[in-house]
């Protein structure tokens, strides 16, 4: 450090003679004086010496009201002297530096500034040679542009969709938060989540070529859905790559799409509607099956029935369609249409029955099901023969008897189901024989039975007892 001197240097260039130093001062001191941006020169104990107009323009300093001071007491914001005091030691021995940083007005004002510095030798003395440009505007568009990127930086990773940007090669400049996570969750291990690869060639089986025509520039958008199945789940996206143009030359973004509650959403509905319309073909057939079941019934109550009134045959056929009835309408109660279990059917079926009976209310009706499920088809002819057994039972068999009871229990054996109803009336009558059946009730109950594939076993000894075995 060389002693403070407040005499203001002369700039004679060293090795000069003296004519042509002067010269070359004269020169540089114009230049000094006249320059465009703010220049300052400051000694080695970091006081000013010189300042031009322009640095008081910059920074509201006269160069009389500079000169003397410390140049980091001047224009140094405090909390950064330590920044200051290093920039100053850099030059002062030596060391050319650039620096942008901050720096303070007469007015308190902080600007951004460009500083360029470098030593310099004048008279054989050390000096720091500093110039300033302000640079504030430059630094609010930057700082405007950083702002702009963060916010879009944002948006992109808050978007639930995995993304990725290429440039015109088809290698990653960036991705967003979901990618990122979705690489973690499924063990995906490029470095920096594959910034930097060809998404082209490294890609995945979904960088097909449409995605190489896009970043061609050959079309502009390209889509495709496609399966990712996982280890625990099935899933399903949709990829979408767009090219557009930036100053920096063309990019192709690239967005994937979890769509896996859609497309399951998709087969859901498929097959509700393929279901639909095999219901559809179901019922045709039902009804038609029906209609035909109820020409069989009038005709077979067309043939003579001794001690039979008209009245009589009318009323039993409306009681085998009315259970036909309430099995459809236990069907679409229950939403399913096609199957139906025992335990919900029989209650409602045998209420049905006894309610065309003034005599019901005297009889009990126990019913025991296990849970059997049958479908709709077999279900119409079995309901129509218990219809059969307690019609003929609350006809037949309780004259004289106290305490009348029908039972019916249903129970699961295997791949087999076996109802018995049953009642404790007087019997079957001699006439009639339960292996050999004549009368239309026991004919029907054989011919609906073998309609299904069932097996019907009565005993009239103790009671009429019916034991059907059908397959479940």
């Amino acid at each position: 450090m060389s002693q403070e001197s407040h005499d203001k240097p002369a700039f004679n260039l060293p090795g000069d003679t003296a004519g042509a130093g002067r010269a070359d001062g004269s020169l540089f001191e114009h230049l000094f004086r006249e320059s465009p941006v703010a220049v300052v020169m400051v000694d080695e104990t970091d006081r000013v010496r010189k300042s031009n107009a322009e640095f008081a323009r910059l920074f509201g300093y006269e160069p009389a009201e500079a000169e003397g001071r410390l140049v980091n007491d001047l224009i140094v914001p405090r909390e950064m002297s330590d920044d200051g005091s290093e920039l100053s030691r850099l030059v002062l021995t030596g060391t050319r530096a650039y620096r942008e940083t901050v720096r303070r007005r007469k007015d308190g004002q902080l600007i951004d500034v460009a500083i360029t510095g470098a030593p310099l030798l004048v008279d054989g003395r050390r000096y720091a040679f500093a110039i300033y440009q302000d640079i504030t505007a430059r630094k609010l568009a930057e700082r405007s542009r950083q702002r702009l990127e963060r916010f879009v930086r944002g948006v992109i990773d808050a978007l639930p969709d995995s993304i990725a940007v290429l440039d015109e090669s088809g290698t990653i400049l960036m991705v967003n938060e979901s990618w990122r996570q979705f690489a973690r969750d499924n063990g995906l291990t490029w470095p920096d989540y594959g910034v930097g690869r060809n998404y082209l060639t490294d890609g995945g089986p979904e960088a097909d070529p449409g995605i190489t025509r896009v970043v061609a520039g050959e079309q502009q958008d390209y889509s495709l859905e496609y399966p990712c199945h996982s280890a625990s789940e099935q899933r399903w996206f949709l990829m979408r790559a767009s090219r557009f143009t930036t100053e920096d030359g063309p990019r192709t973004v690239v967005l994937h799409t979890n769509i896996t509650e859609r497309t399951q959403a998709e087969q859901q509905i498929s097959k509700l509607l393929g279901e639909k319309e095999l219901l559809l073909r179901e019922t045709h057939h039902r009804v038609k099956n029906n209609l035909g079941v109820i020409r069989s019934l009038l005709a077979l109550e067309g043939d003579p029935q001794e001690g039979t009134s008209g009245s009589t045959i009318l009323q039993d056929a409306a009681s085998r369609v009315g259970t036909m009835m309430t099995l459809y309408d236990k069907l679409y109660q229950s939403g399913e249409y096609r199957d139906m279990s025992l335990r919900d059917y029989l209650p409602s079926l045998v209420t049905e029955i006894m309610r065309q009976f003034e005599s019901a209310s005297s009889v009990e009706t126990v019913i025991r099901v296990d849970d059997v499920v049958l479908s709709a088809k077999a279900l119409s002819p079995l309901g129509i023969m218990i219809t059969e057994m307690i019609t003929n039972s609350m006809k037949h068999a309780f004259p004289g008897v106290g305490s009348p009871r029908i039972e019916i229990v249903v129970k699961t054996d295997g791949e087999l189901a076996t109802l018995t109803c049953a009642d404790n009336g007087v019997g079957l009558p001699d006439s009639v024989s339960a292996h050999a059946p004549e009368t239309f009730g026991l004919r029907l109950i054989h011919l609906l039975a073998d309609q299904i594939g069932a097996s019907v076993h009565a005993q009239g000894d103790r009671g009429t007892s019916y034991t059907i075995t059908l397959p479940q």
